[in-house]
């Protein structure tokens, strides 16, 4: 009843037992009538029958899944066993996905069955090792792509990759060398300072139409209320970063009466801090730093005197007015010296780097010990003098 066998399959005859086999796996078929009479084939391990018998190089890769259907009706239930041996003899196969148990009524029998899945196991296993070994070895110099397909549209080798990195590298150099400096971002308004914190007194000036920042004013009045000013340590200790950042974040959206609320002195003085501290141009201009240095080596008071006032002569209204009202406060704070402990001295070592930094096209200094000696005379000598100035 068999129609032509396809390749890949060969007609085994053992005396009435007829079935076809596959040359490659070395599974057997057997075929069979259904009620109609159209002629089907099974598995000889009964877990699958279909109208065709399978692709050879689909029943390599599995056995199982890839079978082919010449109708849209499904062939009858694969047989419980194949049909018996010439010995007469009968057997029993169960299966399931994880084993397969095959038992016969005869020794020979199952011997017979034995040897034969062994021979194709045996089989199997050399077909896989022969297959293995014939693929090339991999390189790694050489592309793993092969010189007649193309992969993912591309034809290029692995190592022609490293040129198109360069390119990529040489772009974006070339874009980032193009982006405009921060100046320039600023002087063309893209890029605007914050509103107190982080701007410019120049700015707030125009903003507030005060030269001294009202931000400053309410600080130092909440400071300089009640025994604030006799706490231990005014402005040399620090408070509480978390508060200070949230006076920072409210007091940039207008909210300057939330330095009433606060009853922490420190607090108060750490904000006063930071804000000359992210200050885009520190309070005393860095072009003044050297006349400053000069005037402690003059002769005589008066002559150091007339010395900072035409110093401070040629600041900017804003930088004159604030550094004076800050001057004045912090002399409101040396006539607490003792119980505050902040003397002249002590107050010049926290004020020196917070008052005054060099300019970015400076470059950053090799001498940092100088730098901040240098900071605390200015500030010493501009303390020492804050009576006659203001």
């Amino acid at each position: 009843i068999h129609s032509s066998i396809p390749d890949g399959y060969e007609e085994v005859s053992e005396g009435d037992n007829k079935y076809i086999v596959n040359i490659f796996t070395g599974v057997r078929w057997y075929s069979a009538r259904d009620g109609s009479g159209k002629v089907y084939y099974y598995e000889e391990n009964g877990n699958e029958s279909c109208w065709t018998l399978p692709n050879v190089a689909q029943s390599i890769q599995d056995t199982q899944h890839n079978s082919s259907s010449i109708s849209s009706e499904s062939p009858p239930p694969p047989s419980e066993a194949p049909p018996p041996n010439k010995g007469g003899g009968s057997g029993t196969f169960l299966s399931s996905p994880n084993f397969r148990i095959g038992s016969g009524d005869s020794q020979e029998a199952c011997s017979e069955w034995f040897k034969e899945i062994q021979s194709v196991i045996a089989r199997i296993h050399d077909s896989t090792l022969g297959q293995r070994d014939s693929l090339p070895p991999v390189s790694r110099v050489k592309s793993i792509k092969s010189s007649s397909k193309k992969f993912l549209g591309s034809s290029e080798d692995l190592p022609s990759s490293q040129p198109s990195a360069n390119n990529i590298r040489e772009k974006l150099k070339k874009f980032f060398l193009r982006r405009p400096t921060m100046e320039d971002l600023f002087r063309r308004g893209i890029i605007k300072n914050e509103p107190v914190f982080g701007s410019t007194l120049k700015e707030l000036s125009a903003n507030e139409a005060s030269d001294v920042p009202l931000f400053v004013k309410k600080c130092v009045r909440e400071i300089e209320k009640g025994d604030f000013l006799s706490s231990d340590g005014v402005y040399r200790q620090s408070g509480n970063l978390s508060t200070i950042q949230k006076i920072r974040l409210q007091v940039d959206q207008g909210n300057l009466a939330i330095l009433e609320t606060l009853d922490d002195v420190h607090v108060l003085t750490g904000a006063l801090k930071l804000f000359f501290r992210e200050l885009k141009e520190p309070l005393i201009p860095w072009d003044c730093v050297d006349d400053l240095l000069a005037v402690p080596t003059l002769p005589g008071r008066k002559a150091r005197l007339r010395a900072l006032k035409e110093i401070l002569s040629k600041m900017t209204p804003p930088h004159r007015a604030t550094l004076l009202c800050l001057l004045r406060h912090l002399d409101r704070v040396t006539e607490f010296k003792e119980s505050n402990r902040m003397q002249i001295h002590n107050l010049a070592i926290v004020f020196g780097p917070t008052l005054m930094w060099p300019p970015p096209h400076h470059g950053a200094s090799t001498n940092l010990a100088l730098d901040m000696m240098q900071q605390n005379i200015i500030v010493e000598t501009l303390l020492s003098h804050a009576n006659s100035l203001v």
